[in-house]
């Protein structure tokens, strides 16, 4: 099922740009020079990047088909372990911090 409330590809009639226009619209105010770039690929998740921004910035995406709209929960199969291959759950929310904390925004404020 494809997202209804945030069409991928945009929607005409919600004035909605697709998913991948809104991102290249990040990707140049933050000056990145390279990108999208596939940097992970299995069957139903494609993870994209735009790099070499300023200021340290990253802009990623990670498309998972099938999902709609909600809160991904899926797992996927990874090569390596005893078997050839180990499954793995993806968490959405350890993605997202893992991100924050790579990425964190300079200091607003006075800090001490």
């Amino acid at each position: 099922m494809s997202d209804p409330i945030v069409p991928y590809n945009g929607s005409m009639s919600k004035q909605l740009p697709s998913i991948l226009a809104w991102l290249q619209g990040w990707a140049t105010r933050d000056g990145c020079t390279r990108g999208p770039t596939v940097f992970y690929k299995q069957v139903n998740v494609t993870g994209l990047e735009w790099t070499d921004c300023q200021g340290n910035a990253t802009v990623v995406q990670y498309r998972i088909q099938g999902e709609g709209h909600r809160w991904p929960s899926i797992t996927f199969k990874e090569p390596g372990g005893t078997t050839g291959t180990i499954v793995k759950a993806l968490s959405v929310s350890a993605l997202i911090w893992s991100f924050f904390q790579q990425h964190p925004l300079p200091a607003t404020f006075p800090t001490g």
